[in-house]
């Protein structure tokens, strides 16, 4: 019984962490967010008694989800370099609005 409660564990696990890499390529960082705070406790619930699963069942749950977590990452260090980039092209714009209507006057 322990090690079908685990099975579907993984299960849901693996579903979450697909649809966290969905949403990320989607940009769409508040659901990645919500799915994180789903996941977070089933991944800690599941290896904090390792005898629920076995070695080969782990490594591969853990090589998947490390693999999209780090796509995840590299996506979310993108959306914020753009971010950044967004505003200090704002910053610059006020800047010359600002010199603009100094000069205007």
């Amino acid at each position: 019984m322990v090690q079908h409660a685990a099975s579907e564990t993984v299960e849901e696990i693996q579903r979450l962490t697909q649809a966290l890499s969905d949403h990320a390529h989607a940009g769409n960082w508040d659901d990645v967010a919500v799915i994180e705070a789903k996941r977070r406790p089933l991944l800690l619930n599941l290896f904090d008694d390792t005898s629920q699963l076995d070695v080969e069942t782990s490594r591969a749950l853990l090589k998947d989800v490390l693999s999209l977590d780090q796509q995840i990452m590299l996506l979310a260090q993108q959306q914020r370099d753009a971010l950044t980039q967004s505003l200090r092209q704002l910053g610059q714009g006020r800047t010359a609005i600002k010199a603009y209507d100094s000069n205007a006057r």
